[in-house]
This record gives C-alpha cells, sequence and structure tokens, in this order.
C-alpha cells in the first residue's frame, strides 16, 4: 500500500525531485524487527552476529559496518505522504 502511494504521491506532484526513502518510523532494530516477525509467522527467528570484531569474521578482507538508520523524512514533509503502515511492530501485533 505505501509503495504505491509514494508512487501516487511522487506522479501528483510534478514539481518534486531527488529521492525519497519509503520507510516506516518504527524505532526497532533490525534484529528486533525480524525476531517479532518470525514470533508471528511461527517460524525460528533468526540469528544476529552482535560481535563487531572483524578479526571474527570468516572473510578477514571484510570489515563489519555500523547500521545506518534511513529516514523516510521527505516523503512527510516534502510530499505529505501519510504512511499506512508506519509502525511496523504495532502491523506485527494487529496480524497475529
Amino acid at each position: 500500500d505505501d509503495a504505491v502511494g509514494l508512487i501516487l504521491a511522487l506522479l501528483k506532484n510534478n514539481s518534486f525531485s531527488g529521492i525519497v526513502n519509503g520507510v516506516s518510523q518504527t524505532t526497532a532494530t533490525k534484529a528486533q524487527y525480524y525476531s517479532a516477525a518470525a514470533k508471528t509467522l511461527n517460524i525460528p527467528e533468526p540469528c544476529f552476529n552482535n560481535d563487531n570484531n572483524a578479526d571474527n569474521n570468516t572473510n578477514s578482507n571484510s570489515e563489519l559496518k555500523p547500521s545506518k538508520k534511513v529516514l523516510g523524512n521527505k516523503a512527510r514533509t516534502s510530499l505529505h505522504y501519510r504512511f499506512v503502515y508506519d509502525d511496523l511492530l504495532a502491523w506485527l501485533e494487529r496480524i497475529a
């Protein structure tokens, strides 16, 4: 619903340019969200490596990087878009 809604909002706003991130305001970490989703779907919870020590990585040339938070502020402010599913944890609770 939100992907289509954002595309329609962009098509209606001919003067808008730039990148828009279609993301909810859910404040959970990736591990928290995927664990909650697994519980809702009655599937095994995923395992996450919380050790940020690159020496423990199986590929010695790779480096673990800190997570980034992607914000959807431009969609809300410039396009005045109101997300249908703006809290994904609440959505998971409703479908459970």
